[in-house]
């Protein structure tokens, strides 16, 4: 099982939120890519921080298998996840891939994409496509 995570970039609204309450990003988010971990901190005002009954910070780890920053392209995600997927499946190995985020957290982007920059579906089917030219057989009917 593999488990990546892509962060989604902050809009700017959520830019606008953390400096109206003094955050800097890296004051809730810690994200170690190389390490493939990603710390989070809870906020003082938070529940979480106060039943925790601990002082200073409370943080939680997380790893992942590969995880990308907010300024990974699609073709990245295609090319390092669904290309090594699809050359499995297409040897006759079942594969699955989903998404699995909050509502607005990236998922529809990452699998549909847009016009510019295709997703995982588009790609998938262009991929699979081109590797069927010249293998059908003309004699069915």
């Amino acid at each position: 099982l593999q488990v990546y995570l892509r962060v989604k970039p902050k809009t700017n609204e959520e830019l606008e939120l953390a400096r109206k309450e003094g955050y800097t990003e890296c004051d809730r988010v810690s994200l170690d890519a190389a390490e493939n971990m990603i710390k989070l901190t809870a906020p003082v005002e938070s529940k979480t921080y106060k039943n925790s009954g601990v002082t200073g910070k409370m943080m939680h780890q997380y790893s992942f298998s590969k995880i990308f920053k907010p300024e990974t392209d699609q073709k990245v995600i295609f090319s390092d996840i669904v290309m090594p997927r699809l050359r499995e499946f297409l040897e006759g190995r079942n594969q699955l891939l989903f998404t699995y985020g909050a509502t607005g957290s990236g998922k529809t982007f990452t699998i549909q994409g847009s016009a510019e920059e295709p997703g995982i579906m588009p790609n998938s089917f262009q991929t699979l496509f081109k590797s069927l030219e010249g293998k059908l057989c003309s004699s069915i009917p």
